[in-house]
């Protein structure tokens, strides 16, 4: 299998082992199902293959070890990076990431895209983003605050093309790229597209308290099960069709700031500088990758590199990318109905 996003090639490679196809390939669908397009041009690849196909004794022989954790190793051109809780192996050399795993792929492909991004003076940013009359609206927020509700609004507006909906690529230039993941669609959100899943027999899985404890309990203990989630992921031309998304970067202009909170009863919107944005947009990639991050800071210990000075680059961009563009902040009461946030919203910034 085969998704091209801006200009990384992300290849799925087939295994001898016919449990790790079906588990890996159905999980490529539901991280990248709508990159399909080929590019003009390809800068970096990542390949995604079955561990059983390598000797990890034979390669560790000579490797820094932190026991139970992780090892680490290098030669002149390749790096070695194995997480053993998920039992996973990075290869890393100056345009390939390779992921050696088993049929429980864990990591996020966004994640690992995003090691290749910041070579190129570009990052992920935790949002919602679109385009209007060729302006680039870019919407930074935690989880839950309302992004899809907002994009969900943009199908009765035929001037608004989508970029991406949980997280969009910004350059260093102030450049803004779609990131066409699919949709992770929770039960609170079928209200938002309830023509859709009345023509499609959608399920989506139910989460219980019972559910939540078990799958904590895997996690802590080591075990990693794809099957267990509880929602549903969409692509985005089906939600919305593919002349609605906006399929090419844009210059970005206005940058919100979305946040809930207690204490007040109507949305408000005010302006605010475009440091604040860069700090919220950095905290919020951070808690929202919080667990690569720990993996992403072991790896930069144990290869003599500098975790600060890839945050420091990190923030950089960012800081570049939002400086001098119009920054607002958008505060929204917890107990606000998520079918007004997006009408609310858009009849506040589209004029």
């Amino acid at each position: 299998m085969q998704y091209f996003i801006n200009n990384i090639e992300v290849n799925f490679e087939k295994s001898n082992n016919e449990k790790w196809n079906k588990l890996i390939f159905n999980e490529a669908r539901r991280q990248l199902d709508g990159f399909k397009n080929k590019v003009e041009t390809i800068e970096y690849k990542i390949k995604v293959t079955d561990i059983s196909t390598i000797d990890l004794n034979q390669l560790f022989e000579k490797a820094q070890v932190v026991p139970g954790a992780y090892s680490y190793f290098r030669n002149s051109t390749e790096e070695y990076f194995y997480i053993n809780r998920n039992k996973s192996l990075l290869k890393i050399t100056q345009d390939e990431l390779t992921l050696y795993t088993t049929e429980n792929l864990v990591y996020s492909i966004p994640f690992l895209i995003n090691i290749l991004l910041i070579k190129d003076d570009k990052i992920f940013v935790h949002s919602a983003a679109f385009s209007y009359k060729n302006d680039g609206f870019l919407f930074c927020a935690f989880g839950g605050i309302g992004k899809t509700a907002l994009l969900a609004e943009t199908r009765f507006n035929t001037e608004i093309k989508i970029l991406g909906d949980d997280v969009n690529i910004v350059s260093a230039t102030g450049e803004l790229f779609p990131y066409y993941r699919p949709f992770c669609i929770y039960e609170y959100h079928k209200q938002l597209f309830s023509n859709y899943f009345e023509e499609n027999k959608v399920i989506i899985p139910q989460a219980t308290t019972k559910n939540r404890i078990i799958r904590k309990l895997k996690k802590y203990i080591g075990i990693y099960d794809l099957r267990d989630y509880d929602f549903a992921t969409i692509a985005p031309h089906k939600l919305f069709g593919e002349e609605k998304l906006c399929g090419r970067s844009i210059n970005l202009k206005n940058i919100y700031v979305m946040v809930r909170e207690n204490g007040i009863n109507e949305m408000k919107i005010s302006k605010i500088n475009s440091q604040e944005a860069t700090d919220f947009a950095l905290s919020v990639m951070q808690s929202e990758f919080n667990e690569y991050y720990r993996d992403v800071f072991s790896y930069f210990s144990l290869s003599g590199n500098s975790f600060t000075d890839y945050i420091g680059k990190y923030k950089t961009i960012l800081e570049k990318g939002f400086y001098d563009k119009n920054v607002y902040k958008i505060r929204i009461p917890m107990n606000y109905d998520i079918k007004s946030v997006g009408p609310d919203v858009l009849k506040e910034i589209i004029v």
